[in-house]
């Protein structure tokens, strides 16, 4: 990187123009690096628990529409539509 820098100056007249936005991002990397990485700050949950419970549930019922309806004869394929009124029918693949 140095190199480049050296190159643009002494091959360009007004070399330091464009070479000095390079030369700081790369003298700032490492205190970017050791910025990003460090751990993340974990807080209070924000989630109250009533949402909790209600996540859980969707989760349960979005798992068992996968479980009952999709099975080896439809070769693994979730169904293109599921009618349940006036009369629950399945569109299968």
């Amino acid at each position: 990187m140095t190199a480049f820098a050296v190159t643009g100056i002494v091959l360009v007249g007004g070399g330091w123009v464009a070479t000095l936005p390079l030369l700081l991002l790369w003298s700032a990397s490492p205190v970017l690096v050791s910025w990003l990485g460090r751990p993340v700050r974990t807080g209070p949950d924000p989630l109250p628990e009533e949402a909790h419970d209600e996540l859980r549930r969707l989760a349960r019922r979005t798992w068992a529409y996968f479980d009952n309806l999709i099975s080896p004869a439809d070769h693994w394929l979730p169904p293109d539509n599921v009618q349940l009124h006036p009369i629950a029918e399945v569109a299968r693949r």
